[in-house]
């Protein structure tokens, strides 16, 4: 009970031997509680145990995706990589499986060394590895173009995040030394809800090109910001608007999705007050004009917010949301009329859109585009309902994606996983009864007696689950190689929230007083309380 404490709690091994601690134990049991030693012991053991029935769990699953990210906290790097899969129910499981200390430069040969490494001590092949979902950083990307087995399509260098680099076939083959050759990554996923990030923050600043969104965006801004710096280092000004509005203000982070978003609504909701606020704290009063335009920046940002939050769901969010919710977004922003100040902002977000995605999910010749089209029409309540939304969205891709190319799609990928299955069969025996004459003949008129009926058998079943009505998930399970393609590219996640959520969680262990923590230490700790549901 004590060591489920210390590592659900996050409190420090030397929390054992605080004599008011040991009072408490021992006035409650009349227990006495072993030494720091004797529980770092138990916590190593817990570790051990914990990531022995991780790779129970994990070798049940057909297929895997895994998230991976770098954080940084008291001047010590990690990466952070998380495993997820579907089991039978259709329910996911979620686990971590590493927070490891990376040091010196964060290379991409670094990055590959850790992920194979990571990978290859839980048995998770390549073949089982469906995807690893990562942020835009250049040296992701790098390490993914590489040693990646798939070949993936180069972004543009106006969409290459931070410091990308175009990998010449010269700088490939010199990157490939005794110790990476064997080295092999699977196919890399671009966290959706970290582009639509860069889309309402990088991309958004293209609107400031425009003289009037410029100037009312720089004001209306400044005077918010003063508000939030003085917040930030004043404890008499937190409690001077709290007195004034009952409520306090958020602060935006720049490393957190959406929270300028956030702290703009926080602001609009006590926009009444603001008058007396900025009296109070000696700040410049808002103009009506400055509220109206946050009111509209709102507006606008609302939906790509949305956006973000639904696909860095986890528990009960799909690739397939990808398409459907991007089409969505580009609409909802197109019937955005009558705007008299953040037109601007819109065009922007539109254009971005486009630039980021016209490219290579939506533009269906391209074979990046397959897994998301395919996901997009496993998922029962979707199938080909979001297809009229492609025009609409004003996206004309050379490639009709029709009702007969979609059925056609998934006839062709089912019957792919059909072969693929088919190959790691060992063939039966031929009955012994049988003349050498019969076998020869059976051994070419079976198989094809087999290949017809497996093939018309897709083809039924392709078409009986496009027609079905049932929306529910689990509606699926009625078709078998559906559920199989389900499996194989609705396991993968959008985004790499996991990830970063399980950085929160490091956050709170590794704190500014407990920097001796070895790092050994730390990510037994981590993985422990981060799989507590495995006990």
């Amino acid at each position: 009970l004590v060591l489920s404490y210390i590592i659900d709690e996050m409190r420090p091994l030397a929390t054992v031997e605080k004599p008011s601690f040991k009072n408490l134990i021992s006035g409650l049991s009349n227990v006495e509680l072993p030494t720091r030693k004797t529980f770092k012991k138990k916590v190593e053991k817990q570790f051990e145990l914990t990531i022995t029935k991780i790779k129970m769990q994990v070798s049940k699953a057909q297929f895997v995706c895994t998230t991976a990210d770098i954080w940084s906290c008291t001047n010590r790097s990690f990466m952070g990589i998380t495993c997820h899969y579907l089991d039978e129910s259709l329910r996911r499981k979620s686990y971590v499986l590493a927070c490891r200390r990376m040091k010196f430069a964060h290379t991409h040969i670094e990055i590959t060394k850790m992920l194979f490494n990571v990978h290859q001590n839980f048995g998770l092949s390549v073949d089982k590895i469906v995807g690893t979902v990562t942020d835009n950083a250049s040296n992701f990307g790098k390490a993914f173009r590489i040693f990646s087995l798939d070949e993936i399509e180069e972004e543009p260098e106006y969409l290459q995040h931070e410091e990308d680099i175009t990998v010449s076939e010269f700088e490939l083959l010199n990157n490939f030394d005794d110790d990476v050759e064997d080295f092999t990554l699977p196919t890399q996923y671009k966290c959706m809800s970290h582009t639509l990030n860069l889309i309402a923050t990088t991309d958004a600043r293209a609107a400031l090109s425009n003289i009037r969104y410029k100037k009312l965006y720089n004001s209306s801004f400044a005077k918010a910001s003063a508000l939030w710096n003085i917040v930030h280092k004043s404890t008499k000004a937190a409690d001077i608007i709290e007195e004034i509005a009952h409520t306090k203000l958020l602060i935006p982070c720049p490393t957190r999705w959406n929270s300028s978003y956030d702290a703009v609504c926080k602001l609009l909701s006590i926009k009444n007050h603001l008058n007396e606020i900025c009296d109070r704290l000696e700040k410049p009063k808002f103009k009506m004009i400055e509220i109206e335009f946050f009111e509209e920046y709102i507006a606008v940002m609302k939906t790509l917010a949305c956006t973000i939050d639904l696909l860095q769901g986890e528990k009960y969010c799909y690739l397939g949301y990808v398409l459907p919710a991007l089409l969505q977004l580009k609409i909802d922003l197109q019937s955005l009329r009558d705007l008299s100040n953040c037109e601007p902002l819109r065009n922007t977000l539109i254009d971005g859109i486009d630039k980021r995605f016209r490219n290579n999910i939506f533009d269906f010749d391209n074979t990046c585009s397959k897994p998301y089209v395919i996901s997009s029409l496993t998922i029962p309540k979707l199938k080909l309902k979001w297809l009229n939304l492609i025009s609409e969205a004003g996206f004309f891709p050379k490639m009709t994606l029709d009702h007969e190319y979609c059925k056609n799609l998934l006839i062709t990928e089912a019957k792919k996983c059909t072969d693929l299955k088919n190959e790691t069969k060992v063939p039966s025996d031929v009955s012994s009864t049988s003349s050498v004459e019969d076998d020869q003949f059976l051994k070419f008129l079976k198989p094809q007696d087999t290949e017809i009926t497996t093939n018309s058998d897709i083809d039924m079943e392709v078409l009986s689950y496009l027609s079905d009505k049932q929306k529910d998930i689990t509606s699926i399970a009625r078709f078998p190689h559906m559920k199989n393609l389900f499996f194989k590219f609705n396991t993968i996640l959008p985004s790499s929230a996991p990830v970063e959520r399980l950085f929160s969680t490091g956050g709170q262990i590794l704190i500014p007083r407990r920097n001796r923590l070895g790092d050994d230490m730390f990510e037994a700790f981590l993985i422990c309380k981060t799989n507590n549901n495995l006990y």
